[in-house]
């Protein structure tokens, strides 16, 4: 079946569960999002076809740190529809009811229906090639003091894709599958206990939440028997906040009050399909940073240290070169508190740094005046102030790391492939292969007639040499069959540039 096939029939079972407006524009959908706070629309058009457009909003102080999270998070809600998967650790894919209120266009009587966006998700297995090359920006800008972005994929681009790809040349497609996951649930019990000290209320549902995230626990340890490594702490971190994501049902089965705590007994069925993915995606990620620590007080950064440690990630030891760096800096102050004694206030940030792109990934700050203590002698009070400073940062500094790889690893960079000695043609093949033999994607290109260069804008969410290492072979062998006696040589891969030079053999 092909991919603009596909595509229609996940468009007409969506209509089974979204009101559509059968000659509905895709801008009129753009404003009704933007006043709902974003989301995701089907619908037909009579220019484009069949449509899906996603819009996504977001409020960050940087617009252009903005702009990328809002694209980021189209690209997640269409390839969740599409695909069916999810494709960031950080994505919000919940196993959540869904409500939609419609009326009787013929008694104008209002009703409510609910369905599953999980179930939806497992239902639709389209691949549409595994990608949403087909996806484009309709439209983006400031809307309500936030950033938004719109992007849209319709029939009518699907068609024009496939045509460019058999354009490109009679490619015998890559036989190689993409791996694929099951959609199995497992069934288990599991308990949970929390202290009734925090209310009776609050103590059943953090019992709740506690036999739910034990459910998942489960299910956890059997895929990753054998795989996990050291990164057990670290995957625990990056899925403690998506729970209810994996659990597509359950039934509490007994619970009660006992010795000062409130328990919850439940039986679950776990999404492992769900679960396998996103581990599977972590691990991947878990696996390349390698870490160095800077700090003006080496003496007390040890700290750092031992939570990457604790989360599984390697520290460098002059063995690996490092690829990213933390960089800590602490300052303490005097300061009079409010019994007019002396105090010591400390301030802390721990900044994240990119070492192959010199980016400041993230900065984590405490709170200096939750740091501020009175004690005698003054040498005691700078060491309690410290370690109460630590103790904020130390909080937040495993989520915030996870979190950043994850959105690098999802998001990708951009790197130039510059090919020199070319012909205007020859990107139509290296984009045809970046595309199908490694998980990034061709944005742009650009011709240079005048010195007969090519430069690509190549995504990727990861090492350039690693996507290279993925796609070379294929390129190699697609030149051997369609270069027409002409072939790439490379002639260097770096940390954020490749050059090739087309020569003839």
């Amino acid at each position: 079946m092909s991919a603009c096939n596909i595509f229609k029939n996940t468009i007409i079972f969506l209509s089974l569960f979204f009101s559509l407006n059968c000659l509905s524009a895709p801008m009129d959908d753009v404003f009704d999002l933007l006043d709902s706070g974003g989301g995701l629309r089907v619908g037909v058009s009579d220019s484009d076809g069949y449509y899906m457009l996603a819009l996504s909003l977001n409020d960050s102080r940087s617009e252009t740190r903005a702009s990328e999270l809002a694209r980021l998070d189209c690209i997640r809600q269409l390839n969740e529809m599409v695909n069916g998967v999810t494709i960031s650790g950080s994505s919000s894919m919940l196993s959540e009811y869904i409500t939609e209120e419609s009326s009787d266009s013929s008694t104008g009587e209002k009703y409510k229906k609910s369905f599953s966006k999980s179930s939806f998700i497992d239902v639709v297995e389209t691949k549409f090639s595994g990608k949403i090359s087909a996806a484009q920006v309709l439209k983006q800008g400031e809307y309500d003091g936030q950033q938004f972005i719109a992007m849209l994929i319709t029939e009518k681009n699907i068609q024009l894709l496939n045509k460019m790809k058999a354009s490109t040349a009679d490619f015998s497609e890559d036989s190689g599958e993409a791996p694929t996951f099951s959609n199995e649930t497992k069934p288990v019990e599991a308990k949970g206990l929390s202290s009734l000290k925090i209310g009776e209320s609050k103590a059943r549902e953090q019992a709740l939440q506690n036999a739910l995230r034990n459910a998942v626990q489960q299910v956890q340890g059997v895929i990753l028997e054998g795989k996990s490594g050291t990164f057990g702490e670290a995957l625990n971190t990056a899925l403690s906040t998506k729970t209810r994501g994996y659990v597509s049902s359950y039934q509490i089965e007994d619970e009660d009050i006992e010795r000062g705590s409130y328990y919850v007994l439940i039986s679950a069925s776990v999404s492992a399909g769900k679960l396998e993915r996103d581990l599977q995606f972590y691990l991947n990620i878990f696996s390349d940073p390698v870490f160095t620590i800077t700090s003006n007080d080496l003496a007390e950064s040890a700290w750092v240290a031992d939570e990457l440690e604790r989360l599984g990630f390697n520290i460098s030891q002059g063995t690996k070169s490092a690829t990213h760096t933390f960089i800590v800096n602490k300052t303490q102050t005097e300061v009079i508190d409010h019994l007019d004694r002396i105090a010591i206030e400390t301030k802390l940030y721990v900044q994240l740094k990119d070492l192959e792109t010199g980016e400041v990934l993230s900065t984590i700050t405490n709170a200096p005046r939750k740091t501020r203590f009175s004690v005698e002698p003054i040498s005691r009070a700078k060491k309690v102030s410290s370690r109460a400073a630590y103790k904020q940062i130390n909080k937040k500094l495993g989520a915030e790391l996870i979190q950043v790889l994850s959105q690098r690893a999802e998001s990708g960079q951009l790197f130039d492939i510059e090919i020199v000695n070319a012909r205007r043609t020859d990107w139509k093949i290296f984009k045809h292969v970046l595309e199908n033999a490694t998980t990034g994607s061709v944005e742009s290109w650009l011709w240079d007639k005048g010195t007969r260069t090519i430069t690509l804008k190549y995504r990727y969410g990861g090492k350039l040499s690693t996507a290279l290492d993925e796609g070379l072979s294929q390129l190699y062998t697609t030149f051997k069959t369609q270069g027409k006696g002409r072939r790439p040589t490379a002639l260097n891969i770096g940390g954020s540039k490749a050059t090739f030079e087309m020569v003839t053999k």
